[in-house]
């Protein structure tokens, strides 16, 4: 989103799993489970302890999931969990951030590349840091340093 790029339900996947499974769930429903489950262009989620009710769109709340248009409230719902629902926040984030980082360069990179350089490798590889790793000022590989205790 830093980069104007749309989201989508991959990266909704990525980010919030278990609601991605949710509306996949919801796409695979047979008419009558859809009926059934009275789902409606809605959301309700938790703002200090506090439910509160959005329409996904306008009318929402009397619009109920067919499997004509269950297409369209996953995608609805995905903007809302990536974009919506976090707004307020992101923007004032994007805007620190352009502050500190923004320039020309910024779009030279892909969102994967731009993750990497912000937040680094998701793996880190211990074991080749201990390999690489240069002991001084009485560290050394087995202990044995100045904090050591024995």
């Amino acid at each position: 989103m830093i980069l104007a790029q749309p989201v989508d339900f991959e990266d909704l996947e990525l980010a919030h799993p278990s609601v991605a499974k949710g509306l996949r769930d919801v796409l695979a429903l047979d008419a009558e489970s859809l009926d059934a489950a009275a789902l409606f262009f809605e959301t309700q989620f938790d703002n200090f302890g506090s439910i509160e009710t959005r329409p996904l769109k306008p009318g929402g709340g009397d619009i109920q999931v067919t499997r004509a248009n269950r297409h369209e409230y996953v995608q609805l719902m995905t903007r809302w969990h990536l974009v919506d629902s976090v707004s307020p926040c992101f923007t004032a984030f994007k805007a620190g951030f352009l502050r500190i980082c923004g320039s020309p360069a910024l779009e030279l990179f892909a969102a994967d590349e731009l993750e990497v350089a912000v937040c680094g490798l998701p793996h880190l590889d211990f074991g080749a840091l201990e390999k690489a790793a240069v002991y001084d000022g009485g560290y050394s590989r087995g202990g044995g340093g100045l904090c050591d205790p024995h």
